[in-house]
């Protein structure tokens, strides 16, 4: 019985230009502890957690606690070029790898739970995180057939139909580690934004006969992204909403 292993990566190496701050957007803080502590919380104890860090290293470094394994992104080119800083450590294992953003802070540990566990009942390579939103605006669409999912299309790439969707992906995924990283690496460059879009993967995927399903969360404020101070002040509302 060969073994498997079970593994965290948690993206945080964005510099958050929008937030209009000179430090990481992973250490602004909602409710009066940091956004990446907060996701943080929801993974300890799932499996080996591994952080991938950027902008300000140092800083973020500091408050990462001691059962966190950090890792280094000195070139920020996109989702799937910082997944595969962790090929070094990774290269050869079985099991899954579970990527979470760092700036998704009300994703509950329950979710990712499910999620793992419908990622080996349908016996996926990749899952996908998603949920229905009424304003999609700015999200990558799911374009599915039968409960699987041919390819997430995003917002700068969408037809007039496609932007009709409101399915939107979450950003949350749970993936096999056998062949990853060799599927990472086919990954073209996007021309608009000049980064290697995680996203792309699924294509890859489904050309190589691997099965790429998805599971969806009721509650869309449970994935909401923080990419400005308007959106950590909303958070905190859902969050004070959550706590009553």
């Amino acid at each position: 019985m060969c073994i498997r292993d079970r593994y965290i990566c948690i993206l945080a190496a964005g510099k958050g230009v929008r937030m209009r701050s000179t430090i990481p957007k992973v250490l602004h803080k909602l409710n009066g502890k940091e956004l990446i502590l907060h996701v943080l919380d929801k993974v300890k104890g799932i499996g080996e957690v591994f952080v991938v860090l950027g902008y300000k290293k140092k800083m973020v470094e500091k408050i990462i606690p001691s059962w966190v394994r950090t890792v280094y992104q000195r070139r920020q080119l996109g989702t799937a070029h910082a997944v595969l800083k962790l090929e070094k450590y990774l290269k050869g294992k079985k099991g899954e790898l579970i990527v979470l953003c760092g700036d998704v802070p009300l994703i509950k540990r329950e979710t990712i739970i499910d999620m793992l566990k419908e990622h080996r009942k349908n016996k996926n390579y990749i899952t996908v995180l998603i949920t229905k939103i009424k304003n999609p605006e700015g999200y990558g669409r799911i374009i599915e057939r039968n409960g699987e999912i041919l390819r997430i299309v995003e917002e700068k790439s969408a037809t007039p139909e496609e932007k009709r969707i409101k399915k939107i992906n979450a950003g949350i995924y749970v993936f096999e580690i056998e062949n990853l990283f060799d599927f990472l690496k086919k990954i073209k460059k996007n021309p608009l934004k000049g980064e290697y879009y995680l996203t792309d993967i699924i294509e890859i995927a489904k050309k190589n006969n691997k099965k790429v399903g998805c599971f969806e969360v009721g509650d869309w404020r449970e994935v909401v992204g923080i990419n400005t101070r308007e959106e950590l002040e909303r958070v905190e509302k859902f969050l004070k909403r959550r706590v009553n």
